[in-house]
C-alpha cells in the first residue's frame, strides 16, 4: 500500500491518497484499531509535510492530535488501551509530525512560563508543595541497597514547578543551533529523534542547557527562581509524592509502567523510546517516565543520607535518578539511587528533566 502511495505522490495524484488517509483516520475512530492510526500517519510520511500542511493542514493536525492522544489513552481500568509497540511507533510518528507535549522554541519556553506564573493545573509544569517528604528506603524493601537507607524524613522549605517530561532532542537542540554543545549521540538514527530524551550528555552541559534557558526566561520566571536540575531531595519528592510511593504510580508493582529491561522484547524497539509513551506509569500528579527510560542528572552530589550505617560523601560523583531502557525493576523504584562523575558524556542512557526554584543559595 505505500509503494502505491509513493507512486502516487510522485506521478503529483495526492486526492486519493489524501482520501486514503482520511478513511483510515474515520476507521479508526469507528473502530479504535491503532493500526489504522499509525497506517494514517505512514500515508501522510509518503507524501512529505510540506505537501500535507500545504494542501491539507486540517488531515495533518487531525492525524498528530490523534496520535498524541493514542499515547495517553487508558481504559476504565487505568490500563493503556493500545500496546506498548503500538504507542512506542505513535511516539516515534508524532515526532515527526510536530510534538506539540513540551515546549520547543523559547517563544513556547515563554509561554509554559507564562501558564505556570497563572497556576494553571494542567501544563508542562507540574507543582511539587512545600513540606515534609519521606525519602530513601526502609529495611522492610527487599530490593533496597544500602546506599538508599535509611528512610528518613527531609524538609523542602519552597514549593517548586517540575517538567512533567525529561528534555527532548529537539529541546535540546534549540541550543545547539544558539552554539550551545551537541549531544554524543546527535548522529546516531537509534537515539536521535525529536521527542527521544537527549542522552550523551553531561552534567556540565545539562547545567549550561539550564543556565541559557533561564537566561531567555528571566524577565518571565517567578521572583527568585530559575530553571535548573532538581536536587535529589526535589526529585524524589515528585516521585513519590505526599503518600511515599514506593514507585512513581503506586507502592505496588504494574506491568506496562515504564520502558525498561522488562519490556524490551515487546516495546518494538530496543533503545530509548519517546517521552511519555506509558501513561500507567504517571505519577498521580501527573508526571510521566519518572520510572525507565533514561537516568536522569540531579544537581546532588553523592553522600550518605542522615542516619546511614555507613557513612559517605564523594563531591566527585553526581547523582542520577529514575532507572534507565535495559535496568529491571529494581532500579525504577523512587528510592534508587545511582552516581556518575560529572564530567562522563558516552552513555546513551543519562538524560535529565527541570524544575523552576530558586537557586541552591536560596533554598535553606
Amino acid at each position: 500500500m505505500l509503494l502505491a502511495v509513493s507512486q502516487h505522490t510522485l506521478e503529483g495524484r495526492l486526492r486519493p491518497v489524501f482520501n486514503l488517509a482520511d478513511e483510515l483516520l474515520a476507521r479508526y475512530r469507528r473502530a479504535g484499531a491503532g493500526s489504522d492510526l499509525l497506517l494514517a500517519a505512514d500515508v501522510l510520511r509518503e507524501v512529505d509535510r510540506k505537501r500535507v500542511e500545504q494542501q491539507r493542514p486540517d488531515l495533518w493536525q487531525a492525524v498528530r492530535d490523534a496520535l498524541g492522544a493514542l499515547l495517553q489513552a487508558l481504559d476504565g481500568t487505568q490500563t493503556a488501551r493500545f500496546p506498548v509497540a503500538q504507542r512506542v511507533r505513535a511516539g516515534f510518528l508524532l515526532g515527526e509530525f510536530g510534538d506539540q507535549r513540551m515546549p520547543t522554541t523559547v517563544e513556547q519556553w515563554r509561554s509554559a512560563i507564562v501558564a505556570l506564573a497563572a497556576e494553571k493545573t494542567i501544563g508542562y509544569f507540574c507543582p511539587v508543595a512545600a513540606g515534609d517528604y519521606q525519602l530513601g528506603s526502609g529495611d522492610d524493601d527487599p530490593d533496597a541497597y544500602a546506599d538508599e537507607k535509611p528512610q528518613h524524613t527531609a524538609t523542602l522549605p519552597h514549593g517548586y514547578w517540575i517538567a512533567r517530561l525529561p528534555i527532548t532532542n529537539a529541546q535540546w537542540q534549540v541550543w545547539v543551533d544558539e552554539g550551545g554543545t551537541a549531544s554524543r549521540y546527535a548522529d546516531d538514527d537509534d537515539l536521535n529523534h525529536p521527542n527521544q530524551p537527549v542522552v550523551g550528555i553531561d552534567w556540565n552541559a545539562a547545567n549550561a542547557w539550564c543556565a541559557w534557558l533561564t537566561t531567555q526566561l528571566a524577565d518571565l520566571l517567578p521572583d527568585g527562581s530559575v530553571v535548573r536540575l532538581p536536587t535529589e531531595v526535589e526529585w524524589e519528592a515528585a516521585a513519590r509524592g505526599s503518600e511515599a510511593r514506593r514507585y512513581p504510580w503506586g507502592d505496588t508493582w504494574r506491568d506496562d509502567c515504564a520502558a525498561m529491561k522488562d519490556d524490551q522484547d515487546v516495546r518494538g524497539w530496543q533503545w530509548t523510546v519517546p517521552v511519555g509513551c506509558y501513561p500507567t506509569g504517571a505519577t498521580p500528579e501527573g508526571l510521566l517516565d519518572m520510572a525507565g527510560n533514561v537516568w536522569e542528572w540531579t544537581l546532588s552530589r553523592w553522600q550518605s543520607y542522615p542516619g546511614a550505617e555507613k557513612s559517605f560523601t564523594n563531591e566527585k560523583l553526581v547523582v542520577l535518578r529514575g532507572g534507565a531502557y535495559d535496568r529491571d525493576r529494581t532500579f525504577v523504584r523512587c528510592g534508587a539511587r545511582v552516581r556518575l562523575p560529572p564530567g562522563v558524556n558516552g552513555l546513551d542512557f543519562n538524560g535529565f528533566r527541570v524544575v523552576v526554584s530558586p537557586p541552591l543559595a536560596q533554598m535553606s
